[in-house]
């Protein structure tokens, strides 16, 4: 059966190549006009926004020595021993 003959990653893209037709052509346009549009290159920015390492979301570090076993009907009792800010460098082991 023709339609279940696998073939390599290599001639897969050679029978893509023989077959498809088709130029695409790239333009440089305004970012604000941008939308819906698809990207010829990467994009990069000279500077990272925030400065900082940071995360988005809240959590807790736990050590799995501290944690082992716990459950919800048995649950582990820890110390809260510090807190990191945004932008803040953490100090605690």
């Amino acid at each position: 059966m023709e339609l279940l003959k696998l073939v390599s990653i290599k001639e897969a893209k050679e029978i893509i190549g023989k077959n498809l037709t088709y130029k695409i052509e790239t333009e440089k346009i305004n970012i604000l006009d941008s939308l819906g549009r698809i990207l010829a290159m990467d994009i990069y920015s000279n500077e990272n926004v925030p400065d900082f390492v940071r995360s988005t979301v809240d959590g807790y570090a736990a050590q799995s020595e501290d944690v082992f076993g716990a459950s919800e009907s048995l649950p582990a009792i820890l110390k809260l021993v510090g807190e990191v800010k945004i932008g803040q460098t953490p100090h605690v082991k």
